[in-house]
């Protein structure tokens, strides 16, 4: 593999950007979309918001995506990490 080459990742693929102001931005990648969410630290858990979903082919949709995709999200290691890194009990949606 040369340098410029990305390794291959296991699909679904969560990347996690920890803000360091309590918030985070979260990105679910399956086979062909990024799903992206916001979360953020509210009287001691963590508050999930879903922002939008992009295909790889360039669509951009706002509509909540799969209960799978979600699921994928809270149990990810980004997520556990956000959790611990702000001394949080759990994670739930945004109401909206």
């Amino acid at each position: 593999m040369s340098e410029l080459e990305e390794p291959e990742r296991e699909v679904p693929w969560v990347q996690y950007t920890d803000n360091g102001d309590g918030s985070a931005k979260f990105t679910v990648s399956t086979e062909d979309e990024d799903h992206r969410f916001a979360a953020a630290s509210v009287n001691g858990e963590a508050v999930v918001s879903y922002e939008e979903t992009l295909s790889w082919r360039g669509v951009i949709r706002v509509g909540d995506p799969t209960e799978e995709v979600y699921r994928t999200l809270m149990t990810s290691e980004g997520m556990t990490a956000f959790l611990e890194q702000y001394g949080l009990s759990g994670v739930v949606r945004q109401k909206e």
